[in-house]
């Protein structure tokens, strides 16, 4: 086979067993059938990001505790083999979020253990350079054993990739910067405070720019800013639960993440295992609760949205398999599609479509 077909899914897992690493499977989006193509063997790819012309993907790679965390770099062949170019360290430990911008020339990624951010050139070949910059965060939240110090969970970059933003989980705090990647460096502007004990996992911004959407995995909320290009700030207008009216249980969120047609938001809930489906108000960008659909699985920790924006996938963490989901573009509503597929342990879906 010369090329693959349908769409590629590749897999990232957090798992003690070995033999494990980066899953690709091949989906049929008409049917929702995965096919197992490869295992790719690294240390607990947590998180993975697919460059934004496809020919790359980043994987983060780390052990327990404080040894030092590592980001992996490969290039995407034809057949959808993963060929690998090289690793540099991340600057801290147990890296979960790893972000590229769209010219291919930097990566940031976040350091959740360590409690910092760091920025990595990129060479054209896209392998990687060693790291340019380190930040380290600071503070605190009230929900002590998550909270007795700072860590982001994710480093996501704002439309145009001038600005930067990293949801910390233990400050509550979305800490932003200004990135100049001629000289490598981060430069720390004005941070948004959420609620106290919010718990900021994730953040992604609506495709016209107006609007950010950060997700809180200790409260189970969704905060709306509205995000100035100008400057990079982000003015908060909405928080929303993310859970169904009535819903007592122990859950808590995940992932976020805006259709492209920017109509409508998903969020996981991990305990209800479910998908929030949100409509977008397109002119606040504010959210209304549409559904809660079961996930296919327990935990589902991260998902992803096709580019043609007809088909979701859900990494489901707790129960050792990935789920595909048909989008209906008009209503936003999640339909289950085909078998779920198996992988140990995943945390982390992302879909090649060429």
């Amino acid at each position: 086979m010369d090329r693959f077909e349908n769409f590629l899914v590749f897999v990232g897992t957090w798992s003690e067993q070995p033999g494990e690493g980066i899953y690709t499977y091949r989906l049929d989006p008409a049917t929702g059938d995965f096919g197992l193509l490869r295992k790719e063997l690294t240390d607990r790819p947590f998180h993975l990001t697919l460059s934004r012309d496809q020919r790359f993907l980043y994987a983060t790679s780390s052990k327990h505790g404080d040894a030092p965390g590592m980001v992996v770099a490969y290039a995407v062949e034809e057949t959808g083999v993963l060929r690998r170019l090289n690793q540099q360290p991340t600057g801290g430990s147990e890296p979960c979020y790893v972000c590229v911008d769209g010219a291919n020339s930097f990566l940031i990624v976040a350091n959740y253990r360590s409690g910092s951010v760091t920025l990595m050139p990129l060479a054209s070949d896209g392998s990687l350079g060693p790291s340019s910059c380190t930040v380290q965060h600071q503070g605190t939240g009230p929900v002590a054993h998550r909270q007795s110090e700072a860590h982001p969970h994710c480093f996501q970059l704002g439309p145009g990739d001038r600005f930067a933003y990293a949801p910390d989980l233990g400050a509550d705090r979305v800490f932003a910067y200004e990135i100049d990647d001629g000289a490598g460096t981060l430069r720390p502007t004005e941070p948004a405070a959420l609620q106290p004990g919010a718990g900021p996992r994730h953040i992604n911004f609506h495709p016209d720019g107006r609007f950010a959407y950060v997700i809180n995995e200790l409260d189970s909320t969704i905060n709306v800013f509205d995000w100035d290009p100008q400057t990079g700030h982000l003015t908060q207008t909405q928080s929303i639960s993310a859970l169904p009216e009535g819903f007592s249980g122990s859950s808590h969120t995940a992932d976020v993440q805006i259709h492209p047609n920017g109509r409508f938001a998903y969020g996981t809930n991990r305990g209800h295992d479910s998908i929030a489906t949100f409509t977008i108000d397109e002119s606040t960008g504010s959210l209304s609760m549409l559904d809660c659909t079961p996930a296919g699985g327990q935990i589902p920790w991260n998902i992803a949205i096709a580019p043609d924006g007809h088909v979701l996938t859900s990494a489901n963490h707790g129960s050792n398999n990935v789920t595909a989901f048909s989008i209906d573009t008009d209503t936003g509503l999640l339909q289950p599609l085909g078998s779920p597929a198996v992988a140990a342990s995943p945390t982390c879906v992302r879909i090649l479509q060429r």
